[in-house]
């Protein structure tokens, strides 16, 4: 008979100081509760006893343990962690009883508090950080999905443990355990396929009784109970606002219960669709979790959380299954532990367990995500030298006087949205915070991730513009000069007999009035220009001065009329010059006057009057020769100045605070899952048989025996690139290792070749040009969105971010795609296959579908279910590429109303010219294109030819004389190393496949029949983003008709939804 016996270790004591009476160990995949208390994976509750009666807290708290269970003298069931408790109880005979609480080195976390900011970084990489950060190292991860970056997480006023299982549980994370000797390692994954499996089965046996031989299971219930149905989420984007963001997802084996059951919540806390989707599942899979379940008894140390299993033996066949523990309750007792003192009786051991079928994926309890209570302050930062940092949004950077990480500079925070006054379609009013302003934070539904400016508050040293509260009746509005001294005012004085209105320009007023500007001053008006003046007045000019009128000018006077010169004068007109007045007239001169006309000279004069005409001079001389002169003095009086304005101070220079990060985080250290298998393998072994765990144990001394150093070097000197492509580059051979920079927009050079060579090959459609422009970021992003690792060539990196940069784990993957000989292909056989059966085996169609839609951007799901469904309806299933011709008379009347028309103007007893003689039912080919065509699409007359010359052709058929043109131009213009003339080639777009499918695209992304109606471009993809399930609306876009009147609509629907349920959408 088997011997059961009970043992714990304590770092820094004797292996037999302590002795096991009896325990009790609660386990479960993520945190549970036991006894009011968190349980965060494991919560063992030990009796013991010790000879040795002065053990004190300092001796066993926070130090490492581990209790074993060992059957004759071997170990089978371990746990490892720390001594969070330690209590001393009675002093008996020999012996003095102690009991302490085993839990894991993760609940360390719980005993700390933060508030940070994460930026850029995955979940995993976040969880890395704090853990390692309280020294946590042994960890790992196992994930099905890929966890997208978050540009902006923040730990609010919360304990790492609870930061911990708030972003594990978003993003679908357990953990559990694995225990080894001396370690504890900490497991996250994603998915019950990435849990550690039972080498073994474990027999069901309800009959057995006695003693402990062979461990089995005693007792197993299963449960069934009605669950939410289905979940929906919703959300928002400030980027996207005018799409929700909605996600449904339905429960599976509901057969039990109704499908009413709807679990709809908003917002969702996602910004796209493809999270938005993971999240909605993980949802609804937490809230389904515990719609099967099992419950059950057993003797089987081995049963542990995390553990996936095969039971067999029972019964009920439906019972034998592989099983995923999700929580189990140990109990062990060791009566004969204190035999001298009446101990008595065997050692036992038992558990109760809750099981989940191993093809349902466990989900954490969601952590209760911490509100900010309230708005709080913050300092708008940016790099240095700049004063003014915003993105196109108008968002800034902050600073929070409770991030201690942060050095108050560009890298502070994600960038922040500002509430303005007024927000419109390009108008409203915008003041972006400055670099040094205090503004008051809130947080969208209290969230700490989402904080936006809502308002702006003066301090110590930055102050109102006028001093406070001597200037309290003044409303201000003034602004600072960018990179220079000055400032622009607009103020309101409210003070009473001293209200003024005051408006200062640093530079420039400018003002522009569509329609009238009227002025109504009841006071004097002052006017100053330091320079030049210039007024145009495009019509009349009306000046009406009931007082005085004065002008002074200090040098000439001009004045250019090209019309008359009217002057009225009620008295007196005066003019007087310092030297000269002369009066030209290219016809005449006359000067009247009612009483008399004298010209006067020294002493001589010219008098005219009623009596006559008096000369009188010195001498009087008749055509004598000489000239004449004039004169008349000046009785006016000179004009008044102005007054001048006060010149005002520019505002004091901002002062700025001076901020530094008080701590410092700790570097991502994601261990991969790949890494993780191994973890899985010791943990299997050290549940092998006796045997092979002492031959395990052997094994892993002699390796660890070998020489570390000759490792590392051997490691630094082997290249990890394969392929003939990208092995031959030093320098990326270095960034695969981690030692140089990685590769983005902007690079250029001999490495960025190589990966567009790689792309190349892969068939993404670019140049090995040696430019890292936009185009080779995009096929990196799509290389990043399709590729999924194989790690056959390399067994542990991850790809990382959708990003289109070319860094450690995109590089690897680009190597091994290259070794498994993998190509892009957006779009598969299988999809064509769901709308047109067997089209699927057309492969210059697949490859050309492949090279054009993801160069027009028809490259998401959504938006290939769309195109494929439209094209293979417009094609016939691609099984006509040229517009039909063979037209009936019938066919031609409703499918043409110009011909039509024609048909019924026709005169009783006339012929109609387009009827085939040959075939009366048959319309004549080409005159009836070269009619209904004519004098439209850039066509010419009937006479021509034009229309049938540039009938429909293409997947889209794109028909008249300007369409072709016009795909000339694009096609031209994106492929010109390809140079195509459609207009004198036409019948290209529809005998080669590229030119066909090529049309399609530009037709759909700029040329839709009805799309301008709803967006300027014309763009089918613009109206996908805005109803993206909408198959009238795009199928009105693409074939014109009224909304859910288009031809072969059903057909249309049809297809969308074959491709859709293809696609998983």
């Amino acid at each position: 008979m088997a011997r059961l016996s009970f043992r714990l270790t304590v770092e820094g004591l004797a292996d037999d100081t302590l002795v096991v009476r009896e325990y009790q160990g609660v386990e479960s995949l993520s945190d549970s509760a036991q006894a009011g208390l968190r349980c965060y994976g494991f919560r063992y509750e030990i009796k013991l006893a010790s000879r040795q009666s002065g053990l004190t807290a300092l001796e066993l708290v926070d130090k490492s343990a581990q209790l074993e269970m060992l059957r004759d003298g071997l170990v089978v069931q371990r746990v490892h962690g720390i001594v969070r408790q330690f209590s001393k109880g009675d002093i008996g005979h020999h012996h003095t009883f102690y009991s302490l609480t085993l839990v894991p080195a993760l609940e360390r976390l719980s005993l700390r508090q933060n508030s940070r900011i994460f930026q850029l970084k995955t979940v995993p990489e976040i969880l890395s950080i704090v853990l390692q950060e309280m020294g946590i190292n042994d960890y790992a991860f196992s994930l099905k999905r890929e966890c997208a970056q978050r540009e902006f997480c923040v730990q609010y006023r919360e304990t790492d443990i609870d930061f911990l299982h708030r972003l594990a549980a978003e993003e679908g994370l357990v953990y559990h355990f694995i225990h080894e000797e001396g370690k504890h390692t900490l497991f996250f994954s994603d998915d019950s396929q990435s849990l550690t499996k039972r080498e073994t089965p474990i027999p069901y046996n309800a009959l057995a009784g006695g003693v402990m031989e062979s461990p089995y299971v005693s007792q197993l219930t299963q449960h069934s109970q009605t669950e939410v149905s289905h979940s929906a989420l919703q959300d928002y984007s400030f980027k996207k606002p005018s799409y929700s963001f909605a996600q449904q997802a339905q429960g599976r084996e509901m057969d039990y219960q109704q499908a009413t059951y709807e679990h709809f919540d908003a917002p969702g806390r996602f910004k796209d669709d493809v999270n938005g989707k993971a999240f909605n599942q993980i949802r609804l899979e937490y809230l389904r979790r515990e719609a099967r379940t099992a419950t059950g008894k057993s003797n089987h140390p081995g049963l542990q959380a995390g553990t996936k299993f095969d039971l067999q033996e029972h019964l009920d066949d439906s019972m034998n299954r592989d099983w995923v523990v999700v929580q189990v309750h140990h109990q062990g007792q060791q009566p004969q532990a204190l035999e001298e003192e009446g101990g008595s009786g065997a050692t036992t051991y038992s558990n109760q367990f809750t099981l989940i079928p191993a093809d349902v994926t466990w989900r954490a309890t969601p952590q209760a995500k911490p509100q900010v209570d309230g708005p709080c302050m913050a300092l708008v930062v940016g790099p240095d030298g700049e004063e003014i940092f915003c993105d196109e949004h108008g968002r800034v950077k902050l600073h929070f006087p409770w991030d201690r990480y942060s050095n108050g500079d560009e890298h502070s925070s994600c960038w922040v949205r500002v509430s303005q006054g007024w927000a419109g379609s390009q108008y409203g009013m915008i003041a972006i915070p400055r670099i040094g302003h205090e503004v008051i934070v809130s947080f969208l539904n209290g969230d700490p991730d989402q904080p936006i400016v809502t308002g702006r508050t003066y301090h110590a040293t930055n102050k109102a513009p006028y001093t406070l509260p001597d200037n309290k009746t003044k409303t201000v509005l003034r602004s600072e000069t960018h990179q220079g001294e000055g400032f622009n005012e607009l103020s309101f004085e409210d003070q009473a007999a001293q209200e003024k209105i005051y408006l200062h320009a640093q530079k420039d007023l400018d003002a522009l009035v569509l329609n009238d500007a009227t002025a109504h001053i009841k006071h004097d008006q002052h006017l100053t220009v330091d320079n030049d003046q210039f007024t145009h007045i495009k019509h009349n000019h009306h000046l009406t001065v009931e007082g005085e009128s004065r002008d002074n000018i200090t040098q000439d006077s001009s004045v250019e009329i090209s019309g008359s010169v009217q002057h009225k004068v009620a008295k007196l007109t005066a003019i007087q010059t310092g030297r000269e007045i002369s009066l030209k007239a290219g016809a005449k001169i006359v000067v009247e006057a009612g009483a008399e006309v004298t010209l006067k000279a020294g002493g001589s004069f010219v008098k005219v009057d009623a009596g006559g005409v008096h000369i009188v001079g010195p001498a009087i001389n008749l055509n004598a020769g000489g000239s004449a002169g004039s004169g008349s003095a000046y009785g006016g009086q000179s004009a008044m100045l102005a007054t001048p304005l006060l010149d005002m101070k520019a505002p004091a220079e901002l002062q700025a605070s001076a901020i530094s990060a008080t701590m410092q985080s700790g570097q991502a250290n994601v261990i991969t899952h790949f890494e993780a298998a191994a973890v899985q393998s010791v943990a299997q072994k050290s549940s092998a048989s006796p045997q092979k765990q002492s031959e395990s144990k052997a094994a892993e001394k002699s390796a660890q025996e070998e020489s570390p150093k000759e490792d590392a070097q051997n490691e630094d000197k082997a290249s990890l690139l394969q392929s003939d492509v990208l092995k031959p580059s030093e320098e990326l051979e270095k960034l695969a290792k981690k030692q140089a920079s990685a590769f983005r927009k902007g690079n250029n050079g001999e490495e960025v070749s190589l990966i567009q060579q790689a792309l190349i090959k892969m068939k993404f459609d670019l140049q090995a040009d040696g430019d890292f422009g936009n185009k080779t970021k995009t096929a990196i992003e799509q290389f990043q969105k399709s590729y999924q690792p194989s790690h056959q060539t390399h067994p542990s990196y991850c790809i990382g971010s959708i990003d289109g940069i070319v860094g450690q784990g995109t590089l690897l993957a680009l190597d091994e795609a290259l070794m498994d000989g993998w190509v892009y292909l957006l779009i598969t056989k299988d999809m064509l296959n769901a709308v047109c059966p067997n089209s699927g085996d057309n492969k210059e169609l697949l490859d050309s579908l492949n090279k054009y839609c993801p160069k027009y951007e028809i490259d998401t799901p959504i938006r290939i279910a769309h195109f494929l469904s439209q094209i293979a309806h417009e094609s016939g299933c691609f099984s006509s590429l040229i517009e039909g011709s063979n037209y009936s008379h019938m066919a031609a009347k409703i499918k043409f109303s110009k011909y039509k028309y024609y048909v019924d103007s026709l005169k009783p007893g006339s012929n109609n010219k387009f009827i085939r003689e040959d075939n009366p039912a048959r319309c004549k080919q080409p005159d009836l294109f070269n009619f209904v065509y004519s004098n439209s699409n850039g066509n010419g007359d009937e006479k021509s030819g034009d229309g049938y010359t540039y009938r429909g052709r293409g997947i889209i058929q794109i028909t008249g004389k300007d369409k072709y043109y016009k795909f000339t131009s694009v096609h031209n213009g994106n492929n010109p190393d390809d140079p195509q003339n459609f207009v004198i080639n036409p019948n290209l777009v529809s005998e080669n496949i590229n030119y066909s499918v090529e049309s399609a695209c530009i037709y759909w992304r700029s040329w839709g029949a009805l799309s301008k109606k709803f967006n300027a471009n014309g763009d089918i993809n613009i109206l996908i983003e805005n109803a993206p399930n909408d198959v009238e609306l795009v199928s009105q876009a693409v074939n014109g008709g009224r909304y859910g009147h288009s031809n072969g609509l059903d057909d249309r629907i049809g297809k969308f939804n074959k491709i859709k349920n293809k696609l998983g959408l």
